[in-house]
């Protein structure tokens, strides 16, 4: 719950992962439409004030403005009208994100609330859910609940407990679906009151992320039908549950999914099966030639993610989790039983299962038919899958009570030093300039790209008759550096190019000439220069131009794809584009600054 608070009030607006759509669908269920994008003319008014103030609206990814609560605090939801023509893409169960929907009703359509409190409110009505959710699965399940707890306060589980977003109930539900089954497969006998109850957590399980669905194979596989008091009990679950699966997966999927906005590019889930059918050894051969690539990448971003990766995480939260959770492995009281042979195995085969079905689902539903790659997969999406994974992996035997005792300290040490980290981490990240610089080495190189294209659209070839000129206006003091995005495949060894970097008074900092041999193919160039400590107040111009006198096979600098940096302009000669040149200024910052900045 600390951490969590933390977290949530210092993560900006929209910076979780689709937290935009999310928070459009629960907007449209706060005013009773349980069906996303129900108004088809798309007129559901949406605050734009929300909108304004998402992470994922601004043309680069930089720290929250300086007195941001003292600007925007004090707004009201229609402080600044409405948007139309706002769709959402998540057509989850309405119940994933329903204590989100209630907040936006009251708090926010019958109060009226600022704004701000509003948001952040309805992101603690989602984490207060997870909390409960994962507290009940800790507190049922008859053995793992050391792991269950760690499993469950990941530093990527809790990001997503304090996004608005249906992961974070969803999550939750697996969690406790998990749990619950281990508790009913205790029982001797199976009767009607454990029949209503494996019943209740199906509801729960396919009102939940189409990911979650393999899960009904645990009770299948650790209730047998010899557990059963009476054969007929077992008939009435098996049709109970092919009854929830068709209504709650079949029937909200036929209803809700058509209602989908664009859908990505290229995709078509009827297509990709038809293509799978027909070329099913490439299938195979693209499934697992993706598990094996990327899974150590995948186990990483399960760990902890900021949302989109536009910030690192500090590497020690890493290695605090992963301590923790080997820890969380030897941890069982000695009255608690542990898992046996068979369900040890029953666990591996559905984390498989899970683990590919997960791929699958998204080279189904987010990649072009036909790619040899699957996209779209992230970290994230494995939460649900884990506890199967490391309930299988923890060893038989129990340890000794004063061993015990020491694992429980290290384990309470390490599990609250990687939130610790990654909070402060996230802190740092979104809040202080350069802030990831306190740990991470090297420079901080500014502007932060969101969408970071850099081979996408380029320059025409500089020549006698081109010259580029960039302003920058740097957000950080102790600029000692600048680099550009050139690309040299199609230019004349021999050619040069000139790089200049000019301070507003003229005063020239750096000036090379290079070969085009000494320049990269396709990638960055730097320039160095003695570090201006005051650069944040001050503007500066980039200028790149060549003596070439022929036009054709001039080095090539790369351009955003629109408009992205609002602080400067790129003039061709004398005249201003529409466009930028990809380039970053690098700063001394972080500890490094402190150790550096007084010697000078």
């Amino acid at each position: 719950m600390i951490f969590g608070v933390f977290s949530l009030i210092n993560l900006p607006i929209g910076a979780g992962y689709d937290e935009e759509t999310h928070l459009v669908r629960a907007w449209q269920m706060s005013n009773l439409d349980l069906l996303p994008n129900k108004v088809i003319e798309a007129q559901t008014p949406f605050p734009k004030i929300y909108w304004d103030l998402s992470y994922r609206r601004q043309e680069l990814v930089r720290p929250i403005e300086t007195g941001f609560w003292e600007k925007y605090g004090g707004l009201t939801i229609d402080s600044q009208e409405y948007v139309y023509g706002v769709t959402t893409r998540s057509v989850y169960s309405p119940l994933l994100l329903f204590p989100q929907a209630l907040v936006l009703r009251y708090a926010g359509r019958s109060l009226n609330l600022p704004a701000l409190p509003v948001f952040y409110l309805t992101r603690l009505a989602g984490l207060l859910s997870y909390l409960v959710l994962v507290w009940f699965s800790v507190r049922i399940t008859p053995y793992g609940k050391w792991v269950f707890a760690i499993l469950s306060l990941s530093p990527m589980a809790i990001l997503q407990a304090v996004t608005i977003s249906a992961d974070t109930i969803s999550n939750g539900i697996a969690f406790l679906f998990i749990a619950g089954t281990l508790s009913i497969s205790q029982k001797e006998k199976i009767g009607w009151r454990e029949c209503w109850s494996i019943i209740f957590l199906s509801f729960l399980l396919f009102a939940a992320k189409v990911n979650l669905v393999f899960l009904i194979l645990l009770p299948l596989l650790l209730l047998p039908l010899l557990n059963f008091k009476k054969k007929s009990i077992y008939v009435f679950l098996i049709i109970a549950i092919v009854s929830l699966f068709i209504i709650e997966v079949l029937g909200w999927s036929i209803i809700a999914y058509p209602r989908l906005g664009t859908a990505p590019d290229g995709t078509n889930p009827v297509g990709q099966i038809k293509f799978i059918i027909e070329n099913l050894t490439f299938f195979i051969k693209t499934l697992f030639i993706d598990i094996f690539k990327y899974a150590g990448l995948r186990f990483r971003n399960w760990v902890a993610l900021y949302g989109y990766d536009y910030w690192p995480v500090p590497q020690i939260t890493y290695s605090f989790y992963i301590g923790a959770l080997i820890l969380s492995l030897f941890l069982e009281n000695d009255r608690e039983r542990k898992a046996t042979s068979k369900e040890r195995i029953i666990f591996f085969i559905l984390f498989f299962i899970g683990y590919i079905s997960t791929i699958t689902l998204m080279y189904l539903s987010f990649t072009p038919v036909g790619s040899s790659v699957v996209i779209g997969v992230q970290g994230r999406y494995f939460t649900v899958v884990m506890p199967l994974l490391f309930l299988a992996l923890a060893p038989k035997r129990h340890l000794e009570q004063k061993m015990r005792s020491w694992f429980q300290r290290a384990f309470l040490i390490f599990s609250g030093l990687s939130l610790l980290t990654y909070i402060l981490g996230l802190w740092l990240s979104y809040q202080v300039p350069c802030g990831s610089q306190y740990y991470k080495s090297g420079l901080c190189f500014q502007p932060n790209y969101k969408n970071f294209s850099p081979e996408t659209i380029y320059s025409p070839p500089l020549s006698a008759d081109l010259a580029l000129t960039q302003e920058i206006a740097p957000e950080c003091d102790g600029m000692t550096s600048a680099r550009v995005w050139v690309n040299t495949e199609q230019s004349s060894a021999e050619n040069s190019v000139q790089f200049f970097v000019f301070r507003e008074n003229g005063k020239l900092l750096s000036d090379e000439t290079v070969l085009v041999s000494d320049l990269p193919l396709s990638g960055w160039h730097t320039l160095r220069f003695e570090p201006e400590w005051d650069s944040s107040t001050r503007m500066y111009d980039l200028i790149i131009q060549s003596e070439d006198k022929n036009i054709s096979d001039g080095v090539r600098i790369a351009y955003s794809i629109r408009p992205e940096y609002p602080n400067g302009k790129l003039y061709e000669n004398e005249k201003s584009t529409e466009q930028d040149i990809i380039f970053q200024y690098g700063c001394i910052a972080g500890w490094e600054k402190r150790q550096y900045k007084p010697q000078q």
